[in-house]
């Protein structure tokens, strides 16, 4: 039984099991400020509730539309790398 989520009244006496599900492997707490629901598995009622993540921001990188620096440091390098790039399309 899920007893460390909840308010603090689930916490420290237990959930108030639903009576009104139509289900009988499933149940949720209908105490105030409490979304425990589980689910009956093999025997066993597991704690199926959905709980909300905190996400990082992650840096959102954006693919570069030109060529970076690095890849060609030197621009004499870069303009012969595009002149044999035309050579193969045969311009």
């Amino acid at each position: 039984m899920s007893q460390q989520q909840g308010n603090r009244i689930c916490r420290s006496v237990g959930h108030d099991w639903a009576r009104d599900t139509v289900a009988t492997d499933y149940r949720r707490c209908v105490r105030e400020d409490c979304k425990t629901v589980e689910r009956l598995v093999n025997g066993e009622w597991i704690d199926v509730t959905v709980r909300q993540h905190s996400r990082k921001a992650s840096p959102m990188t954006q693919p570069s539309l030109f060529a970076s620096d690095r890849l060609f440091p030197d621009k004499a390098e870069e303009r012969r790398a595009e002149q044999a790039y035309y050579n193969l399309l045969g311009r």
